[in-house]
């Protein structure tokens, strides 16, 4: 079934919503630091909501799922992203920090550490081979 009436919506719904996608706009900044931003993040909310709802559809076509397809749920996701983008603000409210955060979670390691091009996070050479590889190798 398919509600494309904005604004008619049960409110328990509505609210789970909103807090399901509260996370996505949390974490997603730091995994794409463009995304740090209002327009994108709400960009980005949408289309992660509108990617669920169509997968909700495809279902409901094809196998006959019960679940339904509400133009209210993407309004309700987008607005948990923006949400969840506002809370990571107000927690790290300088931008140099909050990307200093991303870049450390993903290098996995203390911003200060692992600085060294051809070692990794923890102080653990890369660039060589173990005798294993050597072996394989040659």
């Amino acid at each position: 079934m398919i509600h494309w009436m904005p604004g008619v919506v049960d409110a328990p719904s509505s609210v789970l919503n909103v807090i399901m996608f509260v996370p996505y706009g949390v974490l997603v900044p730091f995994l794409v630091r463009r995304a740090d931003g209002w327009a994108r993040m709400a960009v980005a909310g949408a289309a992660a909501s509108a990617a669920i709802e169509l997968t909700q559809l495809v279902l409901g076509l094809t196998l006959g799922s019960r679940r339904t397809v509400d133009v209210n749920d993407l309004i309700a996701n987008t607005a948990g992203a923006l949400l969840g983008l506002a809370l990571l603000r107000l927690a790290v409210p300088n931008p140099a920090h909050r990307q200093t955060l991303a870049a450390r979670q993903q290098r996995g390691g203390h911003p200060r550490r692992g600085g060294h091009p051809r070692r990794g996070g923890h102080g653990v050479r890369t660039d060589r081979l173990t005798r294993t590889d050597r072996a394989r190798a040659g």
